[in-house]
């Protein structure tokens, strides 16, 4: 996803290191190890997901992200309509193309080149990603049910209160906070819970440590 800023913190810094630690026991001896990192909107996924690839950088390995994101079927511009008319039950994991990005994970895993949507925040555009994915030893693949992709070696979910989901999507003023936008975050947080037993690890992103959730 193109022109997606965020503020790196100390607190995203820390909770990529606590991921690395667990990450080293997981890498797979394939050569080929997949990261997910889910959570509510705005728990940090992006930011923790970007330091945790500088990280295996400084360690030698080569790690590519993915946002999720660029792989809902319906464009940016046309999604909130799209929902209005089909309503909040077609909010959630069907509106994801997994068949295009299943095939993005196999290129990964067999080392062929590969292409797929880049959303623009700013034009509002789709583009078009093409990557060569020879080399690259890590993927992680970072969004609201990334928990849903099977096989993965190491599965994240970013723990946060729905108050501080709140505060940090006003924050990060990438829609208007409207009744029917509060109402879709709700049926994306009852989605995302549903996923949550899938995770391998949580973290707490105001602490930076791995809890252990019940």
């Amino acid at each position: 996803m193109q022109n997606n800023a965020f503020n790196i913190q100390k607190i995203h810094e820390d909770s990529a290191r606590t991921l690395l630690e667990r990450l080293r026991e997981r890498m797979s001896p394939s050569g080929k190890t997949l990261v997910t990192v889910s959570g509510e909107v705005a728990s940090g996924k992006s930011p923790v997901s970007l330091c945790l690839a500088r990280l295996l950088k400084q360690e030698g390995v080569r790690a590519k992200l993915i946002d999720l994101d660029d792989f809902y079927r319906i464009p940016p511009t046309e999604r909130r309509s799209w929902r209005l008319e089909n309503g909040l039950e077609s909010v959630g994991i069907g509106e994801i193309n997994w068949n295009l990005l299943y095939k993005v994970i196999d290129d990964y895993r067999n080392n062929r080149p590969s292409r797929y949507p880049d959303v623009d925040l700013i034009t509002d555009k789709v583009d078009t990603h093409e990557t060569e994915f020879s080399g690259v030893e890590v993927l992680i693949i970072h969004g609201l049910y990334s928990l849903h992709i099977p096989g993965a070696d190491l599965r994240v979910y970013m723990e946060m209160t729905w108050p501080e989901t709140m505060d940090r999507q006003r924050e990060s003023q990438k829609e208007v906070i409207d009744g029917f936008r509060l109402q879709v975050l709700r049926r994306e947080q009852k989605v995302v819970l549903e996923l949550k037993k899938n995770a391998d690890i949580f973290i707490d992103l105001n602490t930076a440590l791995e809890i252990y959730h019940l």
